[in-house]
C-alpha cells in the first residue's frame, strides 16, 4: 500500500491535528476531483472484528473515503494495551496487503510510543507526522498571524503572555476570536489579554480543587499530575 494511504498523526495538540486532517481531506478532493466521504470510528467501540468490517471498502457507494481513528488504546504503551493488539495488528497487516484505492486512514495518539508493535509497523508504512506543541516562539508567530486575519496588529508583550500560558492552541484560537471583537480594530493590548487568559496553572488548581471538594480521589490525582 502507498504511504500516502495511510497516516498516523501524533501529539498532544488537537489543533494541529485537525488542521492536518482537513489539508488531507483537501488533497484528496484536489486530486479526485469528487466530493470526500469522512467516516470517525471510535476504536473503543470496536472489536477486532467489526474494525476490520468498518475498514473495508466500496468505490461503488463511494469514491473516495476519508477514515479516521483518534486515539485508540492499541496505539498506547503496553501498560495501557494489557497484551491485547496481537488481532489488531494481524488486522493492519492484512489491510496494508491491499491497495484500497479511493480510501485514506487515518490514526492519531498522544504520542509516539516507539516500543509499540502497531507503531512500528506504522513508522514503516505509513506517512507518518508530529503535532507536537509549538514553543513560544513559534506560538508568537502563529497569534500575530491569527490576530492578522482580523486586520489587527498585538502588542509583542500580549503576544508573549498568550504565547507562554501553557494553553492548547484551541483555547488560544478561542480567546483570539472573542479579543477581536472585543478591540474593535484597534491594536490589542496585554490589558486585553491579562483579563481573559486563564493559565495551565490556575485551570489546574481550579480542577483539584472542585474534585477536593466533590471528595473525588481519583480527580484529584488526574488534576495534580496534569
Amino acid at each position: 500500500m502507498s504511504k500516502n494511504r495511510i497516516y498516523f498523526l501524533w501529539g498532544e495538540e488537537g489543533y494541529l491535528i485537525d488542521r492536518e486532517l482537513e489539508r488531507i481531506a483537501a488533497l484528496m478532493s484536489r486530486e479526485s476531483g469528487e466530493e470526500v466521504e469522512t467516516a470517525f470510528l471510535d476504536a473503543d467501540e470496536l472489536n477486532a472484528y467489526e474494525l476490520l468490517e468498518a475498514l473495508e471498502f466500496s468505490p461503488l457507494f463511494s469514491s473516495q473515503r476519508l477514515v479516521i481513528i483518534k486515539r485508540p488504546w492499541w496505539l498506547g504503551k503496553a501498560k495501557r494495551r494489557g497484551g491485547k493488539t496481537a488481532e489488531i495488528e494481524k488486522i493492519f497487516l492484512d489491510y496494508l496487503q491491499h491497495d484500497m484505492e479511493g480510501q485514506v486512514l487515518v490514526l492519531t495518539a498522544n504520542e509516539h510510543s516507539a516500543t509499540n508493535p502497531l507503531v512500528k509497523i506504522l513508522d514503516r508504512e505509513a506517512t507518518v507526522i508530529a503535532c507536537k506543541s509549538p514553543g513560544p516562539q513559534q506560538l508568537s508567530e502563529w497569534i500575530n498571524k491569527e490576530f492578522a486575519s482580523y486586520g489587527l496588529k498585538v502588542e509583542k508583550s500580549a503576544a508573549n503572555l498568550m504565547a507562554k500560558s501553557g494553553q492548547d492552541m484551541y483555547y488560544l484560537q478561542n480567546l483570539i476570536d472573542k479579543t477581536a471583537l472585543l478591540v474593535k480594530g484597534r491594536p490589542v493590548k496585554i490589558a486585553d489579554i491579562e483579563g481573559e487568559l486563564e493559565t495551565k496553572a490556575e485551570i489546574k488548581v481550579f480542577k483539584l480543587s472542585d474534585a477536593l471538594l466533590k471528595r473525588n480521589l481519583k480527580a484529584s490525582f488526574q488534576a495534580y499530575n496534569q
